[in-house]
C-alpha cells in the first residue's frame, strides 16, 4: 500500500520538527530562491507577481523569530533591494518600510 505525501500547512512548516541548523539552512535556500524569482520578475516587468513575493517575505520578516528576521534581511532584502536600486529608484516604493530600513542600515555598515 503506497503512502500519500502530506502537504504541509504554513503552521507545520514553522514547527520544530527538524534541527535548528537545518531549519535555518532550508529557510536560507527558500529565501535565495524567492530573491532570485523576485529579481527575475522585476527584470521582466512583472511587478504584480514580484510584489506578491515581496509581501510574502515581509510577512516572514514581521512574524518570524530573530533567526528568520536575520535571514530575510541578509538574504532576501539585500538581494532584492540591490537589484531594485540598480533597476531604478522608483521601484523602491515596492518595498515595505521595514525592508527599506534594513537595506539602508546594511548599506551604511
Amino acid at each position: 500500500m503506497k503512502s500519500q505525501a502530506k502537504i504541509k500547512t504554513k503552521g507545520e512548516v514553522k514547527s520544530n520538527s527538524m534541527p535548528e541548523s537545518q531549519q535555518g539552512q532550508s529557510i536560507n535556500t527558500l529565501l535565495q530562491d524567492m530573491a532570485f524569482k523576485t529579481n527575475e520578475l522585476l527584470a521582466m516587468g512583472n511587478i504584480s507577481q514580484a510584489k506578491m513575493l515581496i509581501d510574502w517575505a515581509a510577512e516572514m520578516y514581521e512574524d518570524g523569530e530573530e533567526q528568520v528576521r536575520s535571514l530575510v534581511s541578509n538574504v532576501y532584502v539585500f538581494s532584492v533591494a540591490t537589484h531594485i536600486e540598480l533597476q531604478g529608484t522608483h521601484l523602491l516604493e515596492l518595498l515595505p518600510q521595514s525592508f527599506k530600513n534594513e537595506f539602508a542600515g546594511a548599506k551604511t555598515k
